[in-house]
């Protein structure tokens, strides 16, 4: 879904070799190594060091709060954000769309990916998928820690797309276009199918019990402790994505909690 995500952001932001790009809350960094030949200068930014070595080697990195980005204004033409403002509370979102739109030219765009608390009726089928899940791994048959571990620090204080809406007006953004995320294809495959591998052909090949602190699992989680699946495993992968992109394709214009967002900025400061 990672990809999925870098690829709607790439249809709607329209990236081009002219444009200079800031990536707000870039985490490992991944996504700003997939697209740094797709545009002009990019930067990422992200409050943790925790990026990835190919990253560390290809883009301009730097360490700081998202919230007062220490970049000039009007320095960027075009930024994006993936995964990030469910991390903070409203305030927060208010500090970084308006950070934003400071950063960026007059007239600049802003791509968004995160969700609202709100869920269509297509939602429905994620949750039944979800507690199989839970479920599956109650019996040992799936390892689901990561994923609690990462939504752990949500604040989700996105309530509805009214506050978004009001967020987005106040910081000078307008929405130029917006598209929904409704997960079928994304459930099966990667909520249920993906672990349920991982965890019983990969996860017990030579593993001993997980890592019981954080710190070992850092250690742990280089790419010495990551299987290597083997060539067989692109063609099979590469058509689930291509499967799993039919929910935006099917599905991108019901409302529901998840979106990928456009905003363009006032064209006065």
């Amino acid at each position: 879904s990672a990809g999925i995500k870098i690829d709607q952001m790439s249809k709607m932001l329209d990236l081009s070799p002219s444009d200079r790009v800031l990536d707000i809350g870039c985490g490992n960094g991944r996504a700003a190594y997939f697209k740094r030949a797709s545009c002009g200068p990019l930067v990422a930014i992200d409050a943790g060091d925790h990026y990835a070595a190919e990253t560390v080697a290809t883009v301009d990195l730097a360490r700081g709060d998202i919230r007062r980005l220490p970049f000039a204004t009007a320095s960027f033409d075009k930024a994006y954000s993936l995964d990030v403002i469910e991390h903070l509370t409203e305030d927060g979102v208010e500090a970084m769309l308006s950070e934003a739109r400071r950063v960026l030219k007059p007239g600049g765009r802003l791509f968004l990916y995160s969700h609202v608390m709100m869920s269509s009726w297509l939602a429905q089928f994620q949750r039944k998928t979800t507690r199989l899940v839970h479920w599956l791994d109650r019996k040992g048959l799936v390892d689901n820690a990561p994923e609690r571990e990462r939504k752990s620090d949500h604040r989700n204080a996105l309530t509805s797309y009214e506050l978004l809406e009001r967020l987005i007006d106040g910081a000078g953004f307008r929405i130029e276009d917006i598209r929904y995320y409704n997960v079928v294809f994304k459930a099966i495959f990667e909520d249920l199918l993906l672990p349920l591998v991982e965890h019983n052909v990969y996860g017990r090949k030579g593993k001993g019990k997980a890592p019981s602190t954080k710190s070992d699992a850092s250690v742990e989680a280089g790419p010495a402790a990551r299987p290597n699946v083997g060539t067989w495993a692109h063609g099979p992968l590469a058509l689930a994505t291509a499967l799993m992109k039919l929910d935006v394709i099917l599905f991108g214009r019901i409302r529901t909690g998840p979106f990928f967002l456009l905003l363009r900025s006032a064209e006065t400061p």
